[in-house]
């Protein structure tokens, strides 16, 4: 594949995350991005297809590739309120904008992007958020490559959120900064990665119903990060690794610091990437975290993936996580729980620019020290229209349930959108 290639096989896979990006903002994630693709598998989301790919903007050594989604849809309940049920219509705007280096050697990508949805019935819902992302790829040698990413962006929390309840999380906004550097060296069967990162999370403050300001700022948080691991390749198709990080977490407000930890995770897994069938990760470990409070939570903690390619247009997955997380709004010592996800997928190329998607989603978030849990169902199905390399017709529609401990709630949301790339 050539530069070219490499550089559109990069932006589909971008498009492709987008909705994981979105969704995972509070959830810090992976540290080491695994490398489970190596080439011997294409998704039905990364498949370049010729006639319908965009063909963007060549200037010098760089791809640019702009474009602009405009949507409309609407909600059943805005707040995912289990009573006092607020329906609305909305609509959005977004455009965007990834580059991509054709060098080569060493390598660039820069994305920016921003989304304003705004709710007819309801505009203290209303969204406006956005992403300014850089991330290279030094070649040091031929063993060794760095790979330094900065980021900022503004994000909604969403009626999803374990840290607080549905109705505050649906208007909750927050800043993340994130910078992070990645090394990597590979000798022979062997690979070993060190990565730090640091994230900076701050809140503003929530209106109210009433009109009245909730502050936030409790909530801030630095959180520093520092993991190697190291893997080894039994064959093309199987690689085993272990892992080691530390997690440094601090809350920047007055009376806050209790809630501030330190955490050591240690995990062991594989890596398959098997021609034609499958690839995945999975990871087992133990997690030991202590807080400033004095309070000490440990336990198991997991992750993987898995697609599965029974066709070349139909590609199935499957993802799992269970972690340690913690409420941060009204208490001032740790409320830690366990964030237990699944969620499983279908893309199915019915045409050559048809893709048809179908998503459920399952979540169970339990506090260790009280009576707490909540559970979280969803589903969702959409497709995709390409209708040419400068038009992409959209559309899905998605329900949730959430269950609290003494709470239900409920929504169904469907919109449709059309895509303009250049």
């Amino acid at each position: 594949m050539g530069r070219l290639g490499r550089a559109l096989l990069a932006l589909a896979t971008a498009f492709a995350a987008q909705g994981a990006r979105a969704q995972d903002g509070l959830i810090v994630s992976a540290a080491i991005p695994q490398g489970v693709d190596r080439g011997r598998n294409l998704s039905v989301a990364q498949r370049l297809r010729p006639a319908y790919t965009p063909s963007g903007a060549r200037i010098g050594g760089l791809m640019i590739f702009p474009r602009l989604r405009t949507a409309a849809g609407g909600t059943s309940n805005s707040y995912l309120a289990p009573s006092n049920v607020r329906p609305s219509g909305f609509v959005s705007l977004a455009p965007a904008v990834e580059v991509a280096s054709l060098w080569s050697r060493h390598a660039l990508r820069l994305e920016a992007e921003a989304l304003d949805r705004r709710y007819l019935n309801e505009p203290r819902r209303n969204e406006r958020t956005w992403t300014l992302a850089g991330e290279g790829e030094l070649e040091l040698g031929a063993t060794l490559r760095a790979t330094p990413r900065l980021a900022a962006s503004q994000q909604v929390e969403g009626p999803l959120s374990g840290e607080v309840d549905a109705a505050q999380a649906a208007v909750s906004r927050f800043r993340r900064d994130l910078a992070s550097v990645r090394v990597q060296h590979v000798s022979g069967r062997i690979r070993t990665f060190v990565i730090a990162d640091a994230a900076t999370f701050r809140f503003a403050s929530v209106r109210r119903a009433d009109g009245t300001r909730l502050d936030q700022s409790g909530r801030d948080r630095d959180v520093i990060r520092v993991t190697g691991q190291f893997e080894y390749a039994r064959s093309p198709a199987l690689s085993l690794f272990v892992q080691a990080g530390h997690t440094t977490t601090r809350f920047t407000a007055s009376g806050r610091a209790p809630l501030g930890s330190d955490m050591i995770r240690l995990a062991a897994g594989l890596n398959v990437d098997l021609a034609q069938r499958a690839r995945g990760t999975i990871a087992i470990g133990h997690v030991d975290r202590r807080y400033i409070s004095g309070e000490h939570r440990g336990g198991l903690v997991a992750e993987g993936a898995l697609e599965l390619f029974p066709t070349q247009r139909l590609t199935l997955s499957a993802k799992a996580r269970r972690s340690l997380e913690d409420a941060t709004y009204g208490n001032r010592l740790p409320r830690p729980f366990w964030d237990d996800r699944l969620s499983a997928g279908a893309d199915y190329e019915l045409l050559a620019n048809l893709i048809l998607t179908a998503t459920a989603d399952a979540a169970r978030q339990m506090e260790i020290a009280a009576p707490n849990r909540r559970t979280i169902r969803r589903v969702g199905a959409g497709a995709r229209y390409l209708i040419s390399r400068r038009i992409t017709l959209d559309a899905a529609i998605d329900h949730v349930v959430r269950d609290g401990t003494a709470t239900a709630a409920r929504e169904t949301r469907a919109q449709t959108g059309l895509t303009f790339h250049l």
